[in-house]
């Protein structure tokens, strides 16, 4: 088969996957309700609001179950996947997953720019954080897909929703300082490396955060972290061999 045959049907066959499974319907419609509920219950410039900040979830939900459920159920063993071409499929995955969750996000924010442009009430600025949500989205992707190595059912998302909990509570117990980091995420300004290094673990966790204007200057690090993240899926991948089932 040719390489550009091959990787259509590897698209074609990761795309039904995720369009079968339940947690791309469950938060895509759950994401589509509470937008639509905040506008009506308040404003479209709220709704948009709340869209940039939950949009690169999407991604998230969107990449579960991307590797270590497909490795163990024997799929891979398929004859399309001779030749180590499984390691292929199973790192295109990425793409197809942001690809799909991107025309998703990109169609509900055209929607809302339409109608926030009849009523007067958008801002340009709202371009640049959906283009800061999109490198988020990939980051998402990147990390969810090295997580679903080594866990499997949905529990590489579970873990990353967790992790951001408890990253909240933290935040939100630190909050009465005056001063030090807490200051320093408020102002967007990080003089020192002990302090850098302090947001970079925050971006880790929490990379929504860089879809604030204040912030919008790191953006760079969600590409970073999705690069770091891809290389680490495929260097696992490079020296995965499948058992035979």
């Amino acid at each position: 088969m040719l390489a550009s045959n091959r990787f259509q049907v590897n698209l074609l066959i990761i795309g039904k996957k995720i369009i079968s499974g339940r947690a791309f319907y469950l938060f895509s419609s759950g994401l589509f309700a509470l937008i639509v509920y905040i506008w009506v219950k308040d404003s479209i410039n709220t709704a948009i609001k709340f869209f940039l900040l939950l949009f690169p979830h999407l991604f998230l939900f969107t990449s579960s179950d991307m590797m270590k459920d497909e490795i163990e159920n024997g799929s891979l063993e398929n004859i399309i996947f001779i030749n180590g071409e499984f390691k292929n499929y199973l790192f295109q995955k990425n793409i197809v997953h942001y690809v799909l969750a991107m025309l998703i996000s990109l169609v509900s924010f055209l929607i809302l720019v339409v109608c926030g442009l009849i009523t007067g009430n958008f801002s340009t600025g709202c371009l640049s954080q959906f283009l800061a949500g999109a490198l988020i989205g990939a980051y998402y992707v990147s990390l969810s897909g090295w997580l679903s190595f080594y866990f499997k059912g949905g529990s590489n998302v579970m873990i990353v929703i967790i992790a951001q909990l408890a990253s909240l509570i933290v935040l939100f117990l630190s909050a009465t300082e005056k001063a030090g980091f807490i200051d320093q995420l408020e102002k967007g300004s990080f003089p020192t490396l002990a302090a850098k290094l302090k947001f970079l673990g925050v971006v880790l966790v929490f990379p929504s955060i860089l879809s604030a204007n204040r912030y919008l200057p790191y953006c760079f690090l969600a590409a970073v972290l999705a690069c770091f993240f891809l290389a680490l899926q495929w260097q696992k991948l490079r020296n995965l061999e499948l058992k035979k089932q």
